[in-house]
């Protein structure tokens, strides 16, 4: 099986910044393609402030996707896409991964929601149960 095209989600927390990282190292040993996937959900139509309510965190979100969280693609020169999606990431990052036609899924073991003693958080946990295709879970930084 070759992989030319790798999703990796992210929400911009430190594990799935990690998990950015490993991606960007496997695409540049494989000469694939990256697409970096942020999921917009509900609270994300909610202005980041609200004196200011004509950006919302959705727009901060997709902002911070096209710079910051993709900059390690940046570095290592690894052709990447960026797509922010509308919808809950168990659904979303499945759904673009099919519309990109992804080799393989690559997800944190863990996001930036509430942490947890569990192995796997609820994304990465549904993510491996209902994906059509591979899927590489990488651990946290500092699980406990």
């Amino acid at each position: 099986m070759t992989f030319t095209t790798i999703l990796c989600g992210t929400d911009g927390s430190a594990d799935a910044q990690n998990a950015v990282e490993h991606t960007a190292q496997l695409a540049k040993q494989l000469g694939a393609e990256v697409v970096l996937v942020h999921a917009i959900g509900l609270l994300e139509h909610m202005p980041v402030d609200p004196a200011n309510p004509e950006v919302t965190i959705g727009d901060w979100a997709a902002q911070q996707l096209a710079a910051d969280w993709s900059e390690r693609l940046r570095q290592l020169g690894v052709p990447y896409t960026c797509i922010a999606e509308e919808g809950p990431p168990l659904l979303a990052l499945p759904r673009v991964a099919a519309r990109v036609n992804a080799d393989l899924i690559v997800v944190a073991s863990h996001g930036g929601g509430t942490s947890s003693a569990l192995p796997l958080g609820s994304t990465a946990h549904g993510i491996v149960q209902l994906a059509a295709r591979p899927v590489l879970v990488i651990p946290g930084n500092q699980r406990t």
